[in-house]
């Protein structure tokens, strides 16, 4: 149904304009990245049980699936083509993406290199299946979300997830070799092809909704909203009831199975993830809407359209510039989240400046060429 002029101006997004709040989201998942791989890497793991610990666990793991559901939106808006294409057409959209795919795939392979965390190689995957998938319902969409998080539940309840990790120094034990490569990408790596692709089906889903229409973003911001609480208190409940009430399952395997830290990232992870992200992406497009003319959200727009360059920047310069400081797991918590919100200020000085002489961000330019 098309959008009648009768919204307001607030109200309305025109489906031909940038909605920056995407943006602007981009933004707040990698400073929600930088915050906790600098505290990763600079703080031992006994120091972090402080309030300021509390927001490092909170960005863990769901800044990265800030990030990943994002990935999904901006997938959407590549795929998109008309209902009535020639086949031609359709061919040359599944070629670029798969070309995307290939070089996301090899960047994330030189990216694991010095980074376990590396999750460019999920997005890499994810590019190749959606090559194929584009023209997918939303109800397939959603359904493939489901299936890679139930895909990894059956992989935990045959593999042991923890077999490869030494995680009090991050190592992977075996990684370059082919069993060890896959085994990571697939199941047991720090960010891995299931479940995490499953949200960048999610956002395939999330970027064909009609964000422009103030009703339909409340009611998604909501919908987000519960999602994330759902799987909180539904946590805490179902870990009592099959460790205590039913004693079905022992206290440790209940509380894993339940849980909703990030590593394993089991269902009620996934929930509560996707669910806060669909909330932050909602307010993000609700104030960058409201306060169009701040100087503040444009400024983390065009930082968020450099999100590529800064996943790795802050990796290779910001994390390798540190390390090489020698403040490897010997510096405090407030050290690190001082540090990770310097770089993120310098970020986004940066970026504004890039984009006042360039269109896109040198990743994003590469990309650009490599693929084009």
């Amino acid at each position: 149904m098309a959008v009648t002029t009768t919204y307001k101006a607030t109200n309305v997004v025109n489906r031909a304009q940038r909605i920056i709040g995407y943006d602007v989201a981009r933004a707040l998942a990698i400073l929600g990245m930088v915050i906790v791989h600098f505290s990763l890497t600079l703080v031992a793991s006994d120091q972090q049980s402080s309030w300021l610990g509390l927001i490092v666990t909170f960005c863990e793991g769901r800044a990265a699936a800030l990030f990943v559901v994002l990935a999904g939106v901006g997938l959407s808006l590549i795929g998109r083509i008309n209902p009535n294409a020639e086949a031609a057409a359709i061919q040359a959209k599944r070629w670029t993406l798969t070309k995307r795919g290939l070089f996301l795939l090899v960047l994330g392979l030189i990216n694991l290199t010095i980074w376990p965390g590396d999750i460019l190689r999920v997005y890499g995957i994810a590019f190749l299946l959606i090559a194929w998938l584009f023209q997918a319902s939303n109800r397939v969409l959603l359904s493939l979300a489901f299936s890679f998080v139930l895909a990894f539940v059956g992989l935990i309840m045959r593999f042991d997830f923890n077999q490869n990790w030494n995680w009090a120094t991050l190592e992977y034990r075996n990684l370059w070799t082919f069993a060890g490569l896959l085994r990571n990408l697939l199941f047991d790596g720090f960010r891995s092809v299931f479940p995490w692709a499953g949200l960048i089906f999610f956002g395939m889903w999330l970027g064909r909704q009609h964000v422009q229409v103030a009703l339909v973003r409340w009611r998604l911001f909501w919908i987000g909203v519960a999602m994330a609480l759902t799987a909180q208190i539904g946590s805490i409940g179902l870990t009592h009831v099959f460790s205590q009430t039913w004693p079905i399952l022992g206290k440790p395997d209940a509380a894993m199975l339940f849980s909703t830290a990030s590593i394993p990232p089991m269902p009620l992870f996934m929930l509560s993830a996707a669910g806060l992200s669909l909330a932050i992406i909602m307010g993000c497009i609700q104030l960058s809407l409201g306060l169009s003319t701040s100087r503040i959200i444009n400024s983390l727009a065009v930082t968020g359209q450099l999100a590529l360059t800064w996943y790795i920047g802050h990796i290779v310069l910001g994390l390798g510039g540190l390390r090489s400081l020698g403040l490897y797991q010997n510096s405090s918590l407030a050290t690190a989240l001082g540090l990770a919100l310097g770089f993120f200020g310098v970020a986004v000085g940066c970026s504004v400046w890039w984009k006042r002489h360039f269109n896109h961000g040198p990743l994003e330019a590469l990309l650009r060429w490599a693929t084009s």
